[in-house]
């Protein structure tokens, strides 16, 4: 997963000046999430339909790593279903 941001005025911002705004700005955490959130629920949909996946590749800032101890954690609940 790549993220890009489409400014009406500028066309597609590319990843390596969005990411070192989003990270100064402190909302990297919360784009990363919906990102994650994004890509959970896409592999699902394709679980659903029959494909066979064990994972998706999305990038995340090393960032993330030093502010939440659970960030890695939410992922799993939102792709494998609770028995």
């Amino acid at each position: 997963v790549l993220l890009r941001w489409h400014q009406a005025d500028e066309g597609f911002i590319p990843p390596d000046l969005l990411i070192p705004i989003a990270e100064e700005s402190g909302q990297i955490y919360d784009i990363e999430k919906w990102v994650l959130e994004q890509s959970c629920q896409f592999m699902q949909r394709l679980l659903a339909k029959g494909y066979d996946l064990e994972h998706i590749p999305v990038d995340v800032s090393g960032n993330q790593f030093k502010i939440s101890g659970s960030f890695l954690m939410f992922p799993k609940s939102l792709v494998i279903p609770s028995y």
